[in-house]
């Protein structure tokens, strides 16, 4: 099959452009540039079908064996192409932020077949008749999941001008739904009617019935982003359509998995990539509290590394509607290697602990009838206000030497503090020692703040390979977004705190619980109401002489190393936990 390069998709786009230009003067350049690539998809496919490739479109054009694929990675190429009018005609030129601002980044054809084995065969092996299997993908792109389908549906003995009547499809991009629309027609000689440029999470009539498979991978766009940001009255609309489950910034890809289960009958299938926060966020409990409600988890897959150019830690659950929960399939990884099911999932809050099989961490189980550390301590977490406030302020130590150190997230290591022995960055900005001038005690913004964060207290660092916490003895650091402050509710108690933050079966099960959430899915991170909930040991006695432990590991920095193991053998004894508990920290430390 014939593609055409980016150069002519780039021409002929322009060319269109500027004719519907001169109709629509002021018209917006990029969604005239989306709909003029619509009509040059739509173009492209009456020309191959026609079997007429002697035309400009084609001149040069590459023959590939998946022109589905082909077609999408010219697609992704044009997002990042900056569309302007100047002189009364369209350009489209230079390196823009279309991909990100459509959450678009295409999947690979191993995933694609991964979830498809996972999702749509099992709904044809329990089908009487494959012509009754129905398929849709929520945010379609080139229609790469749906080509895929109709493939497999044809191998069942359905004639590929009826397989693909089966198939339904929705994207805001207009040119994304004619490009999918233009792959399936060449696939099968016939027309894809299911497809529609809509945005399914606001279009009730979306699709028309319930399907038997929801499959894809819908858009990743944090709201929190500039570019990526939902409208006020777009939130609102999706909240009202939510049932409750969303929060402020629940990531799109997770209304997507929870509108899906409203789109396949009961029994059916869903199974959408997903970025692996969602198993863990704070603001995708709502999405998964409401799915363990409506289904079960059949299987998951999640990988350590990524597998998209967003470099985004991805996840694909496949869920069934109405479903008893049974036990979950599991494989991890680029080459979605098999991990033993797990038998007893507990869905009721996060998912990440299916994942620790996957990442070597040992299982431990902290049931906290002993209570939890915000029982003797208060966590709490700063903001944006604390951390741009803070810029008037911060010197280099030796331009203000009686300046109050300024210790960020990268100066905690277990039981030490780096500041001044290794650089750190604040405000975008490298600083040697970063200290901060006493009249901020003073400013009537944050001086109250301030003075309530100089006290006796645990710092507690973030992205690390184990819970990273230091004990600020003299109250004189203040700490910086996003380390957390833990003040102990009696002073005296401030060393058995840091000993439950640097506890290993602490660290396992913090691994576990909240995997995915940070940067690399091998780094834990807490917010303050995590490290609150962190349980107690079950035993005072190893626990007493832990918190001994760590403060001989913090005062005596030559021998911390083995004051830290002495400290860590105490602890996995104080909470039971067995000899792996240890040797994986160790590891990890």
């Amino acid at each position: 099959m014939l593609v055409p390069s980016l150069d002519r998709l780039v021409a002929a786009a322009e060319q269109q452009g500027s004719l519907m230009l001169a109709e629509e003067p002021g018209r917006d350049p990029a969604d005239l540039a989306r709909a003029a690539l619509a009509l040059v998809y739509r173009r492209l496919g009456d020309l191959l079908l026609a079997g007429v490739v002697d035309t400009p479109l084609l001149d040069g054009a590459a023959k590939v064996a998946d022109p589905a694929r082909a077609l999408g990675t010219l697609h992704e190429a044009l997002l990042e192409l900056a569309p302007a009018v100047v002189e009364g005609r369209l350009v489209l030129a230079g390196q823009g932020s279309g991909r990100k601002a459509a959450g678009a980044w295409f999947t690979p054809a191993a995933l694609v077949a991964h979830l498809l084995d996972e999702a749509l065969e099992p709904a044809l092996d329990e089908a009487d008749d494959a012509s009754a299997v129905t398929v849709c993908d929520p945010a379609c792109g080139s229609g790469l999941f749906l080509v895929g389908a109709l493939r497999r549906i044809v191998r069942r003995g359905v004639p590929p001008h009826r397989a693909v009547q089966q198939l339904y499809g929705a994207d805001t991009d207009a040119a994304a739904v004619e490009l999918a629309r233009l792959c399936l027609r060449l696939e099968s000689r016939g027309e894809a009617s299911g497809l529609r440029c809509t945005n399914p999470l606001l279009d009730d009539s979306w699709p028309d019935l319930e399907v038997d498979v929801v499959v894809g991978n819908p858009p990743f766009l944090n709201r929190l982003e500039r570019l990526t940001a939902t409208t006020p009255e777009d939130a609102r609309a999706l909240a009202a359509r939510s049932s409750g489950t969303l929060r402020p910034y629940t990531d799109v890809s997770a209304v997507f998995l929870q509108r899906s289960v409203e789109w396949v009958r009961p029994g059916g299938r869903v199974a959408l990539v997903q970025p692996q926060s969602v198993l863990a966020a704070r603001d995708a409990a709502g999405v998964r509290a409401h799915l363990a409600r409506t289904c079960s988890l059949e299987s998951l897959w999640a990988s350590d590394r990524p597998l998209f150019e967003a470099q985004v830690l991805t996840c694909a659950p496949v869920l069934r509607r109405g479903a008893g929960q049974g036990s979950v399939r599991r494989t991890h990884g680029p080459g979605f290697a098999s991990l033993p099911a797990h038998d007893a999932p507990d869905l009721e809050r996060e998912w990440s602990h299916l994942l620790a099989a996957a990442l070597g961490i040992p299982p431990v189980r902290l049931t906290g009838d002993r209570g939890v550390l915000g029982d003797i301590a208060r966590a709490t977490a700063d903001f944006r206000d604390q951390y741009y406030g803070l810029a008037p302020f911060v010197h280099e130590a030796r331009d203000c030497p009686e300046g109050i150190p300024l210790v960020t997230s990268g100066l905690v290591d277990p039981a030490v503090c780096l500041w001044g022995r290794r650089p750190t960055r604040f405000l975008k900005r490298r600083w040697e020692a970063p200290v901060l001038s006493p009249d901020l005690l003073d400013d009537p913004a944050l001086g109250a703040w301030a003075r309530s964060r100089l006290v006796p207290k645990v710092v507690v660092g973030t992205q690390g390979r184990v819970v990273e916490a230091v004990a600020d003895e003299a109250g004189s650091w203040l700490p910086s977004v996003p380390a957390i402050t833990v003040v102990p509710v009696e002073e005296d108690r401030l060393w058995h705190v840091l000993a439950v933050l640097l506890a290993p079966p602490v660290a396992a099960h913090a691994a576990a619980t909240y995997a995915g959430t940070a940067l690399s899915m091998r780094a834990i991170k807490l917010s303050a109401r995590q490290v609150a909930g962190l349980p107690l040991p079950r035993h005072l006695a190893p626990w007493d002489a832990a918190a001994d432990a760590v403060r001989r590991a913090q005062h005596d920095p030559a021998e911390r190393a083995r004051h830290l193991e002495e400290a860590g053998a105490l602890l996995c004894e104080a909470y039971g936990a067995g000899d792996d508990v240890l040797a994986w920290w160790r590891g990890r430390l």
